[in-house]
């Protein structure tokens, strides 16, 4: 089925019911003809039965062939409306729950990037609005900052600790990207990048054996711990900004 030409609204097929609800109350509203929804037209009334006609055939030009042949029996606005109510909103009402509860698990790995995991976190929000919840961006930054691993605990203490004129959806963001970013520009340093004296092999053995106390990783002490580092680098960037 074509787009409804006067108000551009693609016919409701099924998905984004939500969406497609508040534009058909909206064009309706502005034709004055919202109360059809709600109830059926006084029988005894000749300009509310021709004005409840008038609802029935746009809202037909609102449906999509295969929404519109599963209602066959439903003969006014009021009834098809209530039909779309009952069937559709119930779905909405399951995305929702089953979407929220991706979102309170969903955890950032190893492999994808921190670009890529916020925008699927983004996208999830994103399908949570239009199954007809109202999801703010503070509500967005808390489903972010759940899903970080614990090498970012630092970088969320410091955000959690931001004054609200300053935790925005794009400042979290971009503060993660750049944490991500001195992440990978601070490796741990390993085995094979250590330089040990040739001419001391005690030594290189000792040093082979430290281990830091503050990440737990092979080859060097707290003191000099990149991880450690990187964290009170942020912190620090916290007490900056709220000075």
């Amino acid at each position: 089925m074509a787009l409804n030409r006067e108000y551009t609204v693609t016919p409701f097929d099924g998905a984004n019911f939500s969406v497609w609800n508040r534009r058909v109350k909206a064009i309706f509203s502005a034709k004055k003809l919202d109360s059809f929804l709600e109830k059926e037209a006084d029988a005894t009334n000749d300009t509310e039965v021709s004005k409840s006609k008038k609802a029935y055939a746009i809202l037909l030009t609102l449906l999509d062939d295969k929404i519109l042949s599963s209602l066959q029996k439903e003969d006014t606005a009021f009834k098809i409306w209530k039909a779309l109510i009952s069937t559709y909103e119930a779905k909405g009402a399951v995305n929702q729950i089953l979407t929220r509860k991706r979102l309170a698990t969903i955890r950032k790995s190893k492999e994808t990037s921190m670009r890529q995991h916020i925008d699927e976190i983004l996208k999830l929000v994103s399908d949570l609005r239009v199954s007809g919840a109202e999801v703010s961006d503070i509500d967005s930054i808390v489903y972010i900052l759940m899903s970080l691993p614990k090498e970012y605990e630092s970088v969320k203490v410091s955000l959690e600790n931001q004054p609200n004129v300053n935790l925005t959806l794009e400042f979290v963001t971009q503060r993660l990207i750049d944490s991500e970013a001195l992440m990978n520009d601070s490796k741990f340093v390993d085995k094979s990048s250590i330089k040990y004296p040739t001419d001391n092999a005690t030594f290189a053995a000792k040093y082979k054996k430290l281990i830091c106390n503050f990440c737990s990783k092979k080859g060097h002490t707290s003191k000099f711990c990149r991880l450690k580092n990187f964290q009170m680098f942020f912190l620090q960037q916290g007490r900056t900004l709220q000075a």
